[in-house]
């Protein structure tokens, strides 16, 4: 997950689904990664965004009291 956090140099709160599709794409273009690993990267944003959304853990609401 660092790595996506470095390529949009943004905080986890202003991520957008443009910025995945945007990296997965350049991660394609460069073609010297393994289908697995661009796999292995989407399932670790996937598990870090359904951890942060989880009405379990009460993110959302930590987040706008702050």
């Amino acid at each position: 997950m660092g790595r996506f956090v470095a390529y949009t140099n943004e905080y986890p709160w202003t991520w957008t689904a443009g910025h995945l599709d945007e990296w997965m794409t350049s991660l394609i273009a460069g073609g010297n990664r393994a289908e697995a690993t661009i796999r292995n990267y989407q399932g670790a944003i996937r598990q870090f965004c359904d951890y942060i959304t989880s009405p379990f853990y009460e993110w959302a609401e930590v987040c706008q009291e702050r």
